[in-house]
């Protein structure tokens, strides 16, 4: 049997990070973050590794003016 990975939307994924949607859509209009996949509609389609990653580079990013963009290794 095939596990099912649970999908959010941009909204959830920012609740789940602790931000407003539209910090989360700031950071990657800036390129500070790295996009997640999108569905066939065109709306992006975060998983709970791709909230996981962006929690834990907003953890370690604690003064906004010292932010860099998250390493863009492997997903």
């Amino acid at each position: 049997m095939t596990k099912i990975e649970a999908r959010y939307s941009t909204k959830q994924a920012a609740q789940q990070i602790g931000v407003s949607k539209e910090t989360l859509l700031r950071w990657l209009r800036d390129r500070l973050v790295k996009e997640p996949p999108r569905d066939r509609r065109g709306w992006r389609v975060w998983t709970q590794q791709d909230i996981e990653r962006v929690a834990a580079w907003n953890s370690a990013t604690t003064q906004p003016a010292q932010r860099q963009p998250e390493p863009q290794g492997v997903r």
